[in-house]
């Protein structure tokens, strides 16, 4: 389709390739309607912000706890064993073609 609809706002910033169409919707406002909800608007972007920030912290903590995890089944895990059954699934699939 090669369609999309976003929103490029911080931090979500897009940068259009060569062959982009971008229609900014923002030429659609009327900022002298909008003005009159602007601390609607400025309680609306904190806590946007907030709500950002608090995602980045569970983030942060989930990375840490995964790590914590890693040192427990990292040194019990036999990776070439993993790679040697991932391999044996994956000829076994591709025989099912033929």
């Amino acid at each position: 389709l090669g369609t999309a609809v976003i929103n490029g706002s911080i931090p979500h910033t897009y940068t259009p390739e060569k062959d982009d169409i971008v229609i900014s919707t923002e030429r659609f406002l009327n900022r002298h309607k909008l003005a009159a909800f602007g601390a609607e608007a400025a309680d609306a972007w904190q806590r946007y912000e907030d709500a950002f920030a608090a995602a980045i912290t569970f983030i942060a903590r989930a990375k840490q706890n995964h790590d914590l995890l890693e040192n427990y089944y990292i040194p019990n895990m036999d990776f070439k064993a993993i790679s040697d059954l991932r391999e044996q699934i994956m000829r076994r699939i591709l025989s099912l073609n033929q």
